[in-house]
């Protein structure tokens, strides 16, 4: 199962990481895992595209684990497109959980 979190301070995303692999279908054929990849690499993609901010960011393709983090600072939480950012991948990462939710659980939290 793969496992996605969201975590925010003051109502504001600063945190995603996802770990696992869906186990859908065989390696190279798996459309959950395939999906949730793409999602949050264009997350981390995106983030360094729209601004000039250096998230920490963490990738071990075996085990299937990314995380993106960004720095606390109020003033980099207060940007409205890395905000948007992150509202669109959780809105895709909800579709395909909740139609494969046996494969992806969606976690978010206020810190």
């Amino acid at each position: 199962m793969i496992q996605v979190k969201f975590f925010k301070k003051n109502g504001k995303f600063y945190y995603f990481e996802s770990k696992g692999h869906a186990d859908f279908d065989e390696h190279g054929k798996d459309i959950v895992c395939a999906a949730i990849s793409v999602l949050a690499q264009t997350l981390v993609n995106g983030i360094l595209e729209i601004s000039t901010i250096d998230p920490i960011v963490e990738v071990d393709e075996e085990s299937g684990y990314l995380k993106c983090e960004l720095p606390k600072d109020q003033s980099v939480l207060e940007n409205i497109e890395i905000q948007t950012a992150f509202r669109i991948i959780k809105v895709g990462i909800e579709g395909i959980s909740e139609v494969y939710d046996e494969y992806v659980e969606l976690l978010e939290e206020e810190v």
